[in-house]
């Protein structure tokens, strides 16, 4: 296997795609918000007329959506250092960062489907769950890390 070569069992190649998935994450973030300040605040142009009125789910959905790409996209960015600065093992390190991976990926995904088809709202759990998953070997890493049991 070269250099070239992705290996997601090496934990350099899953931060650098953590790190990669994460600003991609914000740039979405960015652009949602580009898009979405195109009518919101009297902007330049109307509504479109299924996202409905500042309080109508659909648009809540989007809005929770731009805001999780930002959250998600720097929370990536921070269990992938924390993973990388003190391991708690191979297997619990890929889990936390496949799992970040799922989490930051599907959930604005999730989102931005129930704002067009609200039943597809009963999938966050799917992300919520990869994302708690992540969260709870990150907290693993950083309290083993304060107790001296990783350098």
């Amino acid at each position: 296997m070269t250099d070239a070569t992705f290996d997601a069992h090496r934990p350099t190649d899953l931060r650098s795609r953590a790190i990669a998935i994460a600003w991609c994450s914000i740039l979405g973030g960015a652009l949602s918000g580009a898009v979405m300040g195109l009518w919101s605040f009297n902007g330049p142009f109307p509504t479109p007329e299924w996202i409905g009125d500042y309080d109508a789910l659909p648009r809540r959905f989007l809005r929770l959506a731009h805001v999780a790409m930002f959250a998600l996209g720097f929370l990536h960015m921070l269990v992938a250092r924390q993973i990388s600065e003190a391991p708690v093992g191979p297997k619990l390190d890929s889990l936390a960062l496949n799992a970040m991976a799922v989490g930051n990926i599907a959930m604005p995904t999730i989102l931005i489907a129930a704002a067009l088809w609200e039943p597809l709202k009963f999938l966050t759990p799917i992300p919520t769950t990869a994302l708690t998953i992540a969260f709870a070997i990150a907290a693993l890493s950083a309290i083993r890390r304060f107790k001296g049991e990783i350098k």
